[in-house]
C-alpha cells in the first residue's frame, strides 16, 4: 500500500480481516448468530478523524471503483470508524452474486450510466473502531449493537441483520432462494485477524477461488482455463473449466490473460495437455463446481476474477 494511503488512515491502524472456516457440519445453537452470506468483494472501510473515507480490499483501494458507496458513506457518522463488510451487486433473482459484480469489480471511475446499470451496495456486518476505541475485544453481539446505533444506513450502505439460534432453518431458506449460503458466528466471539473457527461458512453450493495457471484459446477468446491452488508453498493442479467463460471479453482477455503468458508450466507437476498457454500465476478466479474427483474439480463454471486475495493464499478449502 502506498504512503499516501497510509496517510489517509490518519491514526487508524491497518486491519487484517477475520476469516470464516468452511464447514459441512451445519447446526443450530443458541450461542451462535446467523447472517446472510453476501456474495461479493470483502472490504474494510476507514473513516479518519477528518472524515476522509478509504475503502480497501486487501491492499487494493476501492474508492475509484465504487464511488457511489464512498459518497453514501460520507454522512455515516460524525466520529472516526472502521467497519468490515462486503461490496456486492444483485443478479436477476435479487440475490447478491459474484458474477453480477464483474462489470464493476475492476472498472475505475465508472460513469453515472454504468453505476445506474449495475449498482453496488456495501453490506456492513462488523465494526472494529469507533470514536477513539478499538472494539476487537468486545463480543460480536455487542459490536453489532454499536454498529447498528453508530452508523447511518441507507439504500447503498446496508446493515447486515442476523437471527439467533435457528441456523438450520436459516440455511434452508438461503438454499431455497438460490443464495450462496449463510455465516454462523459465535455471539461472544472477539475480532481476531485471520482464519477462525468462531466464524463458519455454511455454503449452499461448492465454490472457491483458484489460481489461473493456463488457458486454451479459440478465435481470440478463452476456450478453457486451467486452475491450481497452493499446498505447502507448491502450486498444485485443480483441473480445468470451460463453462462461464463468455463473460471474458476480448479486451480483458488480451490485457489480463494473454499478457501473463510464459513458456514454463507453473505447476509443481507439469501436466500433458494440448494447445495450452501457461501464464504467470497472478490471476484468481471464482469457480463453482459439483465435487472433487482424483484431486480435480468436476463440472466447473467460471464466475469471474477476484482481487481480494493473494495467489499464495489460495488453498484447497477443506471441510471441518
Amino acid at each position: 500500500m502506498s504512503n499516501n494511503n497510509y496517510l489517509e488512515l490518519g491514526s487508524l491502524k491497518w486491519q487484517v480481516p477475520m476469516l470464516a472456516t468452511l464447514t459441512k457440519h451445519y447446526f443450530s445453537d443458541p450461542a451462535w448468530i446467523y447472517e446472510p452470506k453476501h456474495d461479493g468483494e470483502r472490504c474494510v472501510v476507514y473513516c479518519n478523524a477528518e472524515g476522509v473515507i478509504s475503502a480497501f480490499s486487501r491492499y487494493r483501494k476501492l474508492n475509484d471503483i465504487y464511488p457511489e458507496v464512498i459518497t453514501a458513506l460520507q454522512p455515516s457518522s460524525p466520529k472516526a470508524f472502521i467497519v468490515d463488510g462486503e461490496m456486492a451487486s444483485f443478479n436477476a433473482d435479487v440475490n447478491t452474486h459474484f458474477a453480477a459484480l464483474q462489470d464493476r469489480i475492476n472498472l475505475m471511475n465508472p460513469t453515472p450510466q454504468q453505476i445506474n446499470n449495475n449498482p453496488v451496495c456495501y453490506f456492513i456486518f462488523d465494526i472494529l473502531y469507533y470514536d477513539g476505541q478499538y472494539l476487537h475485544n468486545i463480543p460480536l453481539i455487542e459490536r453489532k449493537s454499536i454498529l447498528k446505533n453508530s452508523i447511518v444506513f441507507n439504500d447503498t450502505v446496508r446493515y447486515v441483520e442476523h437471527i439467533e439460534e435457528q441456523g438450520l432453518e436459516f440455511y434452508q431458506q438461503a438454499y431455497q432462494k438460490g443464495q450462496e449460503g449463510i455465516m454462523a458466528k459465535k455471539a461472544d466471539s472477539l475480532y481476531i485477524s485471520g482464519p477462525s473457527l468462531y466464524w463458519q461458512k455454511f455454503k449452499c453450493a461448492k465454490r472457491q477461488e483458484f489460481v489461473i495457471v493456463g488457458f486454451s484459446a479459440l478465435h481470440g477468446f478463452p476456450d478453457s482455463l486451467l486452475l491450481g491452488y497452493y499446498e505447502n508453498n507448491e502450486l498444485c493442479y485443480a483441473g480445468e473449466v470451460k463453462r462461464g467463460l463468455k463473460v471474458i471479453n476480448e479486451k480483458q482477455f488480451k490485457e489480463q490473460f494473454m499478457s501473463l503468458s510464459q513458456d514454463a508450466c507453473p505447476l509443481i507437476e507439469e501436466i500433458v495437455t494440448d494447445n495450452v498457454k501457461w501464464v504467470r500465476p497472478s490471476l484468481i478466479a471464482e469457480i463453482e463446481f459439483t465435487d472433487w474427483e482424483n484431486q480435480e474439480i468436476k463440472s466447473g463454471s467460471y464466475l469471474g476474477l477476484r482481487y481480494d486475495k493473494l495467489p499464495q493464499d489460495v488453498k484447497r478449502e477443506k471441510m471441518r
